[in-house]
């Protein structure tokens, strides 16, 4: 799910629970020692083959969360007034989608869960936006923002109906301010991550982007995004600078993109690394990488597409 918010947010102790950066898995050991990590080439294995159609209109879940400190009313404006063109490029991805504004602290929504039958979405949205409660503590904390929200998504909650369970979740966060859950509430940006991740039950389906200020050094009177940065590698998503004309058409296209499109392809059976081949509409291709802790192979640069088809080959050790 790689950009994020490369786009509106701009991606796991890398079990969907403990998230840790991408790696690919080494191969030292000493001569006939066990690493865990490939099998013994005297063991048998089996030719496995994991194949995935990408729908021509994939579900989306997007949850846009606002920091409603003074010093962010340009930046929602800029949202105000371009959300018609976000909405312009996500069609050109998907009409299956769902959208809320949660900026408040318990995280309900302020917009109801909008859709695109929904009579007049884009005034409820827009209007949604600058429903601010000035005593919000977790403002510029929107991670615990975004984990209340879902966490309050079954049936009879405030966000009943928000999350559906096979359709792709993207969180976008906007804010000049690094995140600050761990000053307030001592949760860190992985533990917040972790639980949104858990809820949902896949951090496949799970991107949270982020328009904030640039890392390391913060920009033009933002300070960095620390812990929302973090957040978007973790999960494939897009990061903006708030220091730049973010609301391009280009950039609310990334956004869009990031909303539906999958790069993480979980596999049915822990693979011999060096056995791995991908295939792309038919094309073997090497934009990719093997995360051993999701047991996933992860698209480089431009995800699959509507009814692009994924086939992933590989042997296992029988059993």
């Amino acid at each position: 799910m790689l950009t994020s918010l490369a786009m509106f947010a701009m991606l796991a102790a890398c079990s969907e629970n403990n998230l840790q950066l991408m790696t690919k898995p080494g191969h030292e050991g000493e001569p006939g020692e066990d690493t865990g990590l490939l099998p013994d080439p005297e063991e048998e294995r089996c030719d496995v083959e994991d194949i995935w159609e990408i729908p021509t209109s994939h579900a989306t879940d997007i949850l846009f969360s606002l920091d409603s400190s003074c010093s962010m009313t340009e930046d929602i404006w800029e949202l105000y007034l371009n959300f018609d063109a976000f909405v312009n490029e996500l069609t050109s991805f998907s009409d299956n989608w769902q959208m809320m504004v949660v900026n408040a602290d318990d995280g309900c929504n302020h917009s109801g869960v909008l859709r695109p039958s929904t009579p007049n979405f884009a005034d409820t949205f827009k209007d949604a936006l600058f429903a601010w409660n000035w005593d919000n503590e977790f403002t510029e904390a929107l991670l615990t923002v975004n984990a209340a929200a879902i966490d309050k998504t079954d049936s009879g909650e405030c966000n009943g109906g928000f999350l559906r369970e096979n359709a792709m979740l993207h969180i976008i966060d906007i804010t000049d301010e690094p995140e600050q859950s761990v000053d307030i509430s001592g949760k860190t940006w992985d533990q917040l991550v972790d639980s949104i991740v858990a809820k949902k039950g896949s951090l496949v389906l799970t991107t949270i982007s982020a328009i904030a200020g640039d890392v390391p050094d913060g920009c033009d009177g933002a300070s960095a995004g620390t812990g929302y940065a973090e957040a978007v590698d973790a999960t494939g998503g897009v990061f903006l600078s708030i220091c730049q004309n973010w609301a391009t058409t280009s950039n609310l296209g990334m956004l869009a993109a990031a909303s539906v499109n999958q790069d993480t392809f979980a596999l049915s059976e822990i693979p011999v690394e060096s056995t791995l081949t991908v295939r792309h509409n038919g094309t073997v291709t090497s934009a990719w990488v093997y995360d051993a802790n999701l047991n996933a192979v992860v698209i480089i640069g431009a995800a699959p597409g509507a009814n692009d088809r994924v086939r992933i080959t590989y042997k296992t050790v029988c059993g």
